[in-house]
C-alpha cells in the first residue's frame, strides 16, 4: 500500500477536500448484488478504491447492494464493503435499490438499521448530497414519494444557494416511463433547488441523459468490476467509468457545468377535446430558449405532432379517435443540443356516453393500500401516513388523521370500527364515523399485511414472520405464531382457521383461537416472491392461493390436502369470487381467468389487454373491476369475464385493488391520485 495511504489509514481520516479548492474526487458504485458473484465483483471494486491515489473523499453506492435484502446479506455487505472502506477513512453513503428492499418494508427497515436512513441530505465539503429512495415496495421505476422529495428539497433550500447540489438514487427518473406518472414533476423539483446531476444504477451500464436541466448518469454494475469516478472543481463536474485495473472506459468521460444552466421551460397551457368531435386541441408554451424552438406534443402515447414554439403559445390539433375513455397524459417535449430534453406534461379527459371521471383527490404519498367503500363513505390510506374518510360523492374529506409512519396495508372496516396498520409497526383502531382513536399498539416489525377483523379479534402478519391476533376491544396481543420469513399478505379467517401466505414460499393454516399450526403447504419456486404479494381466499371449505411460479392452487381448508392446480400468470394477484362461485384472477399477461372452484378447470379466459399486478378483481353483482399496471380501470362481466370498458386513468401504476360497490369505482394510483368513476345501470361507467 502507498505509504501516504497507509499513514492516512492509521490516522483514520483523510484531509478534507473542498469544492472551492483545485479538485475534489469521489466514487460512485452500483449493483453489487451481494452475495451473487461477490468474490469477483465486490472484492475487485473495493480493492481498486482502496488503492486509488489520492483516495476519494467518499463513495456513494446507488443501490442493489444485496440480492434479496435479507439481514444476513446486508450484514455481509457492511463487512465486505462499508467497513474496509471506512477503516481507510473513506465514508460510504448508500441508497437502497429494489433488491435491497426486495419489495418489502422489512427489507427497508433492515437497510436503515444497518446502513443508514434514507432519504436524507448529507452536507459534505460544501456540497449538498441528496440521498433518495426509489425502492418503494412494488418495484416502481424511479418512484419517489412526494412527501420524501419535498422534505429533501426543503433541506436543500436552507443551504447557501451558491452551494452545488447532487442527487443519488437507484432508478433513473424517466419522464417517458408510464409506470410512474410523476417523472417530470420530480425532475422539476430537483432542478428548482439547483441539483446539477442525478447519479443512478439499476441498468448495469454507463449511460447519460439530460432531462429538464438535470443531468443523469447511470453507473455500470460492480458485478462486472466497474465503477465511476467524479471530479468536482469550482465550476464543473467531470465523470468517467473505470474498470478494476483503473483503466478508463471508452466513451464514458463527460464534463458539465457544476451549477444548472438556464434553458427553455415548456408548459401545457390547455388541453381539451372539441365537443362532438374526436379532436384534441393542445396549447403549448415555452419560457426562454432560442427564438424558435422545434417541439412535439402527443396524447396517450400516440404519434407526436410537430410544433414550432416562438414568443406566443402554439396550438396542435390531434386525432384522439383511437383512444378510449378516461384520462390520458399529454406530453410536450423539445430536444436541443445545448440544453438536452425538455418535457412538460398535462392531462386530457375523453368522455363518451359510457365513461368519464367524476373527481380526483391528490395525496402526498402513493396509494398502495386499496380504498374501501363502506356505508356510504370511502376510507383511504397513503404511504405518507394519511388516513382519511372521504365523501364518495364530492371527494372531500369528512375527517383526516396523520399517522407517524406510512401505510401500505388496506384498512379493515367493520361496522363503525376501522383498523389500520403502518410500516412502522403501529396498529390502531378508529371510530369510522368520527376518526376518533380508540387504541394504538406498536408491534416490533413493519406491517404491510392488511388486517382482517373477525368477530371480536384482529388478525395481521408482520415483517418479523409473526402472525398476530389482537383483541379488537383493547388492542392487546392475544397470541403470536412465527414462520421463517415476513408475512405481508392479508390473512383469510373462517371456520376457526387463519390462512395466509408468507415469504417462505408456503401457505400456512393456524387455529384462530390459539395460533397453533394446523397445516402448511409449500408453493412456488421463485426466490423473489411468495404468496405474500397475493392474499389467500377461503371459499366453500377450500383455500385458493396463487404463487409466482404461475400456478393457482386449491387446498382443503381442514386437512391442507392439495385439491388441484391450474396454470396462469396470476401469481401476484388475489382471487375474487364471482356471482356463480367462479374463482377469478387477473393476470400479468392481460387475461381475466375464471376457474371452477371444485376442479380448477377453466370457466373463462378472456383478453382484457391490460396486465394486473397485486391489484385484484373486485366483484359487485354481475360486474367486476380490476386495476391495471398501465394505469387503467377495467370493467368486465363477472360471469363471463368479457370486458365492457377500459377507462384510462392518466398513467401511474395501480397496485391497489379498486373499491367497487356496483355503482362507483374508486381507483388508487401510485402517483397518489384517488380517482372516482360512476357505473350506470346499463353496465358502463358514466358521469
Amino acid at each position: 500500500m502507498n505509504p501516504l495511504l497507509l499513514m492516512a489509514v492509521l490516522v483514520g481520516v483523510h484531509p478534507a477536500p473542498s469544492v472551492q479548492g483545485p479538485c475534489m474526487r469521489f466514487v460512485v458504485v452500483s449493483d453489487l448484488h451481494i452475495p451473487v458473484r461477490a468474490d469477483q465483483g465486490t472484492r475487485a471494486v473495493v480493492e481498486a478504491i482502496l488503492t486509488m491515489e489520492p483516495p476519494p473523499a467518499f463513495v456513494v453506492d446507488t443501490g442493489d447492494a444485496t440480492e434479496l435484502g435479507w439481514r444476513s446479506e446486508i450484514d455481509e455487505y457492511v463487512a465486505r464493503v462499508v467497513e474496509p472502506l471506512e477503516a481507510a477513512g473513506i465514508p460510504v453513503l448508500t441508497v437502497p435499490g429494489n433488491h435491497d428492499a426486495r419489495w418489502s418494508e422489512t427489507g427497508l427497515r433492515h437497510f436503515r438499521e444497518r446502513i443508514g436512513d434514507v432519504p436524507r441530505l448529507e452536507r459534505r465539503y460544501g456540497i449538498g448530497l441528496m440521498l433518495m429512495s426509489t425502492a418503494l415496495p412494488g418495484e416502481q421505476h424511479g418512484q419517489i414519494e412526494p412527501f420524501e422529495l419535498h422534505s429533501l428539497c426543503e433541506q436543500r433550500a436552507r443551504m447557501a444557494p451558491s452551494a452545488p447540489a447532487l442527487a443519488f438514487a437507484h432508478h433513473p427518473l424517466l419522464p417517458q416511463d408510464g409506470n410512474v406518472g410523476r417523472g417530470v414533476a420530480n425532475l422539476d423539483a430537483l432542478r428548482a433547488v439547483g441539483v446539477t446531476a442525478l447519479f443512478v444504477g439499476h441498468g448495469h451500464a454507463f449511460a447519460r441523459w439530460r432531462v429538464n436541466g438535470v443531468e443523469q448518469f447511470m453507473t455500470g454494475s460492480a458485478l462486472d468490476g466497474v465503477y465511476r469516478i467524479v471530479n468536482l472543481d469550482r465550476d464543473s463536474l467531470t465523470t468517467w467509468g473505470v474498470n478494476a485495473e483503473g483503466a478508463e472506459l471508452p466513451d464514458t468521460r463527460v464534463t458539465v457545468p457544476l451549477r444548472p444552466t438556464p434553458g427553455p421551460l415548456l408548459s401545457v397551457r390547455d388541453a381539451h377535446v372539441r365537443p362532438g368531435a374526436q379532436v384534441a386541441d393542445i396549447v403549448v408554451a415555452r419560457l426562454g430558449g432560442p427564438p424558435d424552438l422545434p417541439a412535439t406534443v402527443s396524447v396517450g402515447g400516440g404519434e407526436p405532432a410537430p410544433l414550432l414554439l416562438g414568443d406566443s403559445p402554439a396550438e396542435a390539433m390531434i386525432d384522439v379517435s383511437g383512444l378510449g375513455p378516461g384520462l390520458h397524459r399529454v406530453v410536450a417535449q423539445a430536444d436541443t443540443p445545448d440544453h438536452g430534453l425538455r418535457v412538460a406534461e398535462g392531462e386530457i379527459g375523453i368522455a363518451t356516453p359510457t365513461a368519464s371521471v367524476d373527481w380526483i383527490r391528490q395525496y402526498d404519498g402513493s396509494l398502495f393500500a386499496s380504498p374501501v367503500l363502506h356505508r356510504g363513505r370511502a376510507y383511504v390510506a397513503s404511504r405518507a401516513g394519511q388516513l382519511e374518510c372521504v365523501d364518495p360523492v364530492s371527494g372531500t374529506a369528512i375527517w383526516s388523521r396523520r399517522l407517524l409512519d406510512g401505510i401500505q396495508a388496506t384498512p379493515a372496516v367493520d361496522g363503525n370500527v376501522l383498523v389500520v396498520a403502518t410500516t412502522g409497526g403501529e396498529v390502531a383502531r378508529f371510530d369510522a364515523r368520527t376518526g376518533q382513536r380508540a387504541w394504538s399498539v406498536r408491534l416490533p416489525a413493519p406491517t404491510r399485511s392488511s388486517p382482517a377483523i373477525h368477530v371480536d379479534k384482529v388478525y395481521l402478519g408482520c415483517g418479523d414472520g409473526g402472525m398476530r391476533c389482537l383483541d379488537l376491544r383493547t388492542g392487546r396481543v392475544l397470541w403470536e405464531a412465527f414462520v421463517e420469513r415476513p408475512i405481508e399478505s392479508r390473512p383469510a379467517v373462517a371456520m376457526g382457521r387463519v390462512v395466509f401466505g408468507a415469504w417462505d414460499q408456503a401457505v400456512h393454516c393456524l387455529n384462530a383461537a390459539t395460533g397453533a399450526e394446523l397445516w402448511s403447504q409449500p408453493v412456488g419456486r421463485s426466490v423473489y416472491y411468495s404468496p405474500a404479494t397475493s392474499a389467500c381466499l377461503i371459499h366453500q371449505g377450500r383455500v385458493f392461493a396463487s404463487a409466482p411460479d404461475n400456478t393457482i392452487r386449491a387446498f382443503d381448508l381442514i386437512t391442507g390436502d392439495p385439491l388441484w392446480e391450474a396454470q396462469g400468470q396470476a401469481g401476484y394477484t388475489s382471487p375474487a369470487v364471482g356471482p356463480d362461485g367462479t374463482i377469478i384472477y387477473g393476470s400479468m399477461n392481460g387475461q381475466l381467468i375464471g376457474l371452477d372452484p371444485a376442479t380448477g378447470s377453466d370457466r373463462f379466459r378472456t383478453e382484457v389487454g391490460k396486465g394486473t399486478y397485486n391489484a385484484s378483481a373486485m366483484v359487485a353483482g354481475d360486474l367486476l373491476t380490476v386495476g391495471a399496471l398501465s394505469g387503467a380501470a377495467i370493467l368486465a362481466d363477472a360471469r363471463s369475464g368479457q370486458p365492457i370498458e377500459t377507462i384510462g386513468l392518466g398513467g401511474g401504476t395501480m397496485f391497489a385493488t379498486p373499491a367497487f360497490d356496483g355503482r362507483q369505482i374508486l381507483a388508487g394510483a401510485m402517483d397518489g391520485r384517488l380517482i372516482s368513476l360512476t357505473v350506470r345501470a346499463g353496465g358502463g361507467p358514466s358521469r
